[in-house]
């Protein structure tokens, strides 16, 4: 058996570029944007399945021409096919949606033996396209691996809890969102470059896949408000011998938490 993997990739912006301005809105200050660094971890866990087992790794991206970016990226990285579903149209999608339209793409395509997707994306960071995805495709998903098995047509995954590293087992089909300690994504080779340059990416748009364009009166879900975070208070030098620094530094958690006890009971 050919383990079939799609792993599903988004455009983001580049670390920094995300601004909230003074009406809650986001920002973007270049433009510039970059593959999502988590489902850049989710590629190179299907591309180490497809050095393990031969896995076929099919990569899918929807959005704007931007995506197809990734969609080269990844393919030059070692993927065997890009397949890019354009959002003409479609103005302010919600994770519902999205999550909708990545589900008729996989079922356009044949379907998937593993579906890969990153724990979150860099901008919006819900986490809540992989759970979706996996209900629209009606199969089980695992949140959060971080290593893969495939082996006899199941599927074992390891992930992180606060207290344990929890080993799970799944019969394929199987979407499992993917965290960083899968590890750090591999380079393009010069090959893989070259290759990537001249591979046809396959298109479909919304209507294709017998989808209606979003609405944005039907979203499922809505961003309520938007807010800067905070500065973060400027850390404090402790100087002196180390029998002095420590007792600043009591003295500073002393405070810290005479602080907080207080806020707590409205004082």
């Amino acid at each position: 058996m050919t383990v079939r993997i799609v792993v599903c990739l988004k455009q983001v912006p580049i670390p920094g570029d995300v601004r909230v301005n003074e009406a809650g809105e986001l920002h973007y200050l270049t433009g510039n944007t970059m593959m999502n660094l988590f489902d850049a971890h989710a590629l190179e866990g299907g591309l180490r399945l497809k050095d393990d087992v031969g896995a076929t790794v099919v990569v899918l991206g929807f959005g704007g021409g931007k995506v197809v970016e990734s969609l080269r990226q990844a393919v030059a990285m070692g993927a065997d096919q890009a397949v890019h579903v354009t959002d003409s149209g479609c103005e302010s999608i919600d994770s519902s949606y999205t999550a909708l339209v990545l589900a008729a793409a996989i079922q356009r395509l044949g379907g998937a033996d593993l579906v890969l997707v990153g724990r979150e994306s860099t901008v919006a960071n819900s986490g809540q396209v992989g759970p979706m995805l996996a209900e629209f495709l009606e199969i089980p998903h695992v949140s959060a691996v971080r290593k893969i098995w495939v082996e006899n047509e199941r599927v074992r995954v390891e992930r992180d809890l606060e207290w344990a590293v929890e080993t799970l087992d799944a019969a394929v089909p199987v979407l499992c969102t993917v965290s960083r300690e899968i590890g750090e994504p591999r380079l393009a080779s010069v090959k893989g470059v070259i290759r990537a340059k001249k591979t046809v990416i396959s298109t479909f748009s919304i209507s294709d896949l017998g989808l209606e364009p979003f609405r944005a009166g039907e979203a499922r879900t809505r961003i309520i408000k938007l807010e800067a975070a905070p500065p973060r208070p400027r850390g404090v030098l402790l100087q002196g011998s180390l029998k002095e620094q420590i007792d600043q530094l009591v003295k500073l958690l002393d405070a810290n938490i005479a602080m907080k006890r207080g806020s707590c009971c409205g004082r």
